[in-house]
């Protein structure tokens, strides 16, 4: 019974958040990119991606989808990959514990899909679901590395954890870990293992590296680290990160702190901490994942902007193995005792998931003084709408001029080169020689663009001709001004749209002018 509570749960909270969920202006372009792969085009040589290549590629085999049901197609292929994650995460805390493994598995499910913040995260179009589908698919292969098959798994198992790499860079380190800890704990699995993660490596990275370096290197390392924060703001940032981590995290960061409490009681004979008998690649399993779990996480932490829902890929992780610590000291608890302990960390998860703001969020609006606002359509309800009608608008020139990438996506259109990325495009204070290479604008390549632009519509939400890069900071008034002024030269008032998209911010359809 409890086990289908936590999936039915589990499965319900994605799909609700795929179709309830806020928006995030970060869909639209991953979307776009995946399109633009799919017609032959190459990140970073064609266009500018700052995210491994993996991850439009992948995506572009969900175009079907999305040219069917616009950004809804995208989110439900995403809800998919993160039901592989989450069922990767049960079969690794299974794998790992010594003793109860159903107990294990159980509650890595709740912890993993019993939580809104995740769950949310999961859905709408992120790298997270797709990065840690593979590095969870790979720690569960590599896990079942023993015997003389095992070499076949630790090779696998590398490749899917490459592909992870591959997807969001921040995690070529769990392979960098895992050959360590085989190194140490299971050598005669280490070359198969860290033949696979090089290879696949290879196969993703070279390419781009051949055809690309510059902008590779530029889109994979260059433009996140010029986003600088330093002294007290970047203090706060990470304070900030921390707090809100752990209230939406809440259940496990409380199952962490018992299960040190309950190890320090009953010591190292129990449970998790017996390995006589097991394969070498299983004792070593435990290292690797909580290894992973901090270097990653404080990586995360590190970034200039460190941004809490970074780590909801890695969460699987430590869902894993925090999964399987509390399950291996559990097997000092009777059979009541341990059904007591699942149906609670069962029934705290479902109470923290209906306390999540997120949970809030999709009935209410937000507050007007002393009275709640409920909203009258989810945001995704609203896209659609604002969709069908730009396609009207647009008639057959097929394009729009939008810094909201996801209305591309939305409509079917295409937006001018160098606005691939949205309000990510633009680089006022790089030359136009490097813009141009870079596959972005500069302030003089925006103006041209504004201005000699022949799309019939034209559509800019509150993130539109907004803001600057590499830093993401607010453009000045005066420039603001000066681009608005561009776009009313030849664009005329049409439409606009209170509430939309990620913030809830206005949204202002233009038409193009007689000319």
């Amino acid at each position: 019974m409890m086990w289908a509570v936590a999936v039915v749960v589990s499965a319900a909270l994605l799909v609700i958040n795929a179709y309830r969920g806020e928006l995030n202006q970060d869909e639209g372009w991953y979307l776009y990119a995946a399109r633009l792969a799919s017609e032959g085009r190459m990140p970073y040589r064609d266009f500018a991606f700052t995210q491994g290549p993996v991850m439009a590629f992948t995506y572009a085999l969900a175009r079907p989808l999305v040219t069917a049901s616009g950004l809804l197609g995208g989110r439900l292929f995403t809800v998919a990959l993160a039901l592989v994650g989450m069922a990767c995460a049960a079969g690794l805390a299974a794998r790992v514990t010594a003793g109860r493994k159903c107990v294990g598995a159980f509650l890595a499910t709740v912890l993993v899909g019993v939580n809104v913040y995740q769950s949310y995260f999961c859905s709408i179009v992120k790298t997270y679901s797709l990065a840690s589908a593979w590095l969870m698919a790979g720690l569960l292969v590599l896990g079942l590395a023993e015997g003389r098959k095992g070499h076949l798994a630790a090779f696998v198992g590398g490749v899917l954890m490459a592909l992870a790499a591959g997807t969001r860079i921040t995690l070529v380190v769990a392979p960098l870990v895992a050959s360590a800890w085989l190194l140490v704990r299971a050598r005669r699995y280490f070359l198969a293992f860290t033949v696979g993660a090089a290879a696949a490596g290879c196969l993703v990275f070279v390419p781009f590296l051949v055809s690309a370096r510059d902008n590779f290197v530029f889109c994979m390392a260059g433009y996140h680290a010029a986003r600088e924060a330093s002294g007290l703001s970047a203090l706060l940032l990470r304070a900030g990160s921390l707090s809100r981590l752990l209230g939406a995290y809440s259940v496990a960061f409380a199952a962490l702190c018992g299960a040190a409490v309950a190890r320090l009681a009953v010591g190292k004979r129990e449970g998790y901490e017996n390995r006589a008998g097991r394969g070498d690649v299983q004792a070593a399993m435990p290292g690797i994942l909580w290894t992973s779990v901090v270097l990653i996480g404080l990586g995360h932490l590190s970034a200039p902007f460190p941004y809490d829902d970074y780590q909801a890929v890695v969460f699987p992780v430590l869902a894993a193995a925090l999964a399987s610590w509390v399950a291996g000291i559990s097997v000092r608890l009777s059979s009541k005792g341990t059904a007591a302990l699942g149906a609670g960390m069962l029934v705290v998860s479902l109470g923290a998931a209906a306390a999540s703001p997120i949970a809030q969020g999709w009935v209410v609006k937000g507050h007007d003084r002393l009275w709640v606002v409920r909203r009258e359509q989810a945001p995704l309800a609203l896209l659609q709408e604002v969709g069908r009608y730009l396609r009207q608008q647009a008639g057959e020139d097929g394009e729009i001029l939008t810094q909201d990438i996801y209305l591309a996506v939305e409509t079917g259109l295409t937006v001018p080169p160098g606005l691939e990325m949205g309000q990510f495009s633009y680089f006022p204070d790089m030359d136009r020689a490097e813009a141009e290479e870079r596959k972005v604008v500069n302030r003089e390549t925006l103006r041209e663009l504004l201005a000699g632009c022949d799309a019939t519509v034209a559509a800019f939400s509150g993130y539109g001709l907004s803001v600057r890069c590499p830093d993401v900071s607010e453009l000045s008034r005066e420039e603001q001004d000066e681009l608005w002024a561009i776009v009313g030269e030849r664009y005329e008032p049409l439409k606009t749209v209170e509430g939309f998209g990620q913030a809830g911010t206005t949204l202002r359809i233009l038409r193009r002018r007689n000319e």
